[in-house]
């Protein structure tokens, strides 16, 4: 480095300013040693706020002398989508929007839709009709392999109305920063839902009858030798989290994430609260009762404790972990089993998520308060609980009707 060398002037920020003759804003830059002192720049917009995000690209590049209005040619508004998701995903990461699992996920479905348009594209060049191709038949991966690939099935309505989802807030969050005028997906119509199915559920019967098939299948792997040392409870584990499950109402993720220390037996409450392995749904902490079948398994389970520290999760894998420690169940692993034990029994397409239903539905038919269900269920608002259990609690307040009804005309 010359230390001789003079330092770079530093630059003036330019300022935004509207012509007094026809009311478009221009962007105008200043140095007093050159010829002309002055260079404008059309905005190409008579809104002041449109104009100050159309602004932040040039002054981006003239601050950081990438780019120079008195030498350089014309400006390419905008910036490289790829670059873009870089930078949206690192500023909803430094903002905690998002956790990591969450944004690593969507910043690969932002770069699945980016592999469909052209290395060089800009933000500003994505138009209506991308957005459209993509929700139509996306392709089978964002690398440059898989670039031209299209996938010979269509996305589920779900998939396509959360990718939309997706690309409307990035590009909102683009727009905002200047890289264009508007939003490609402002013109696309956002994907209709598909028919809500009937909540699935499970009785008490199929209940004991999948409990069975997993001592079942564990009772003939042991005849066979196929379950040896550390892979002894590889499947008994399953009967804990299933019952667990069923008993409590908790949602998939946050029975993993409950540790001792939430379990207060002598009172007979489950803390349900953010912790190292994850937050819970927003406004869903709470206290759930511990009912008498959940009290039996969580018996169960501080008896065969492997550590007295109640910072470990109840439910731990039969696998430890490499430095010899009990870790959290998978919920891949646990789900893969539950849909396979399901389907031994006569349930086909029935997820983990099954079990919440279940406790929702055992207490809607016993006649508990739909307020009750609320707070088991963790649902921020009634109406939630209400619409999503609606077949169940109409043959409840029915059945409750019909007999009130006949106590008031026998009286």
């Amino acid at each position: 480095m010359d230390l001789a060398a003079p330092l770079p002037r530093p630059r003036r920020e330019p300022r935004v300013r509207a012509n007094s003759r026809t009311g478009i804003y221009h962007l105008h830059f200043y140095d007093g040693q050159r010829q002309p002192s002055e260079k404008a720049v059309s905005l190409s917009t008579r809104d002041r706020r449109r104009a100050e995000r159309a602004a932040r690209p040039y002054i981006d590049a003239w601050m950081a002398r990438r780019w120079d209005p008195w030498t350089d040619g014309a400006f390419v508004r905008g910036q490289d989508l790829l670059k873009a998701i870089e930078e949206y995903h690192a500023y909803k990461r430094d903002r905690g929007d998002w956790t990591a699992k969450t944004g690593k996920d969507r910043r690969k479905r932002l770069e699945r839709f980016a592999a469909t348009l052209p290395k060089d594209v800009t933000v500003a060049m994505v138009r209506p009709e991308h957005v459209e191709s993509f929700l139509d038949r996306p392709p089978m991966g964002h690398d440059e392999n898989a670039r031209n690939v299209l996938n010979p099935e269509k996305l589920s309505p779900n998939a396509r109305r959360a990718y939309h989802s997706h690309l409307k807030t990035f590009f909102a969050w683009a727009v905002d920063r200047g890289y264009a005028d508007r939003s490609p997906v402002g013109d696309v119509d956002r994907p209709k839902p598909p028919r809500r199915k009937e909540p699935v559920h499970l009785t008490p019967d199929q209940l004991s009858r999948l409990i069975e098939a997993v001592r079942a299948d564990y009772d003939a792997k042991q005849l066979t030798n196929k379950l040896r040392g550390p892979h002894a409870r590889q499947l008994v584990y399953l009967i804990d989290v299933f019952e667990l499950a069923a008993y409590t109402g908790l949602r998939p993720g946050e029975l993993r994430r409950l540790r001792w220390r939430d379990v207060d037996l002598e009172r007979g409450v489950l803390h349900v609260r953010d912790t190292p392995l994850g937050k819970v749904k927003r406004d869903s902490h709470r206290s759930v009762p511990i009912l008498s079948p959940a009290r039996t398994v969580l018996e169960r389970l501080a008896a065969a404790r492997p550590t007295e520290d109640d910072d470990h999760t109840v439910l731990t894998s039969p696998k430890p972990d490499t430095n010899g420690q009990p870790k959290p169940i998978s919920l891949q692993t646990v789900s893969r089993h539950f849909r396979e034990y399901a389907r031994s029994i006569g349930l086909d397409g029935v997820s983990l998520y099954a079990l919440r239903r279940t406790t929702a539905t055992w207490l809607a038919s016993s006649g508990a308060p739909i307020q009750v269900a609320q707070r088991v269920l963790g649902h921020s608002s009634i109406r939630t609980t209400a619409d999503f259990y609606a077949s169940v609690w109409g043959d409840t307040v029915r059945d409750q009707a019909e007999a009130a009804m006949a106590k008031a005309l026998s009286a």
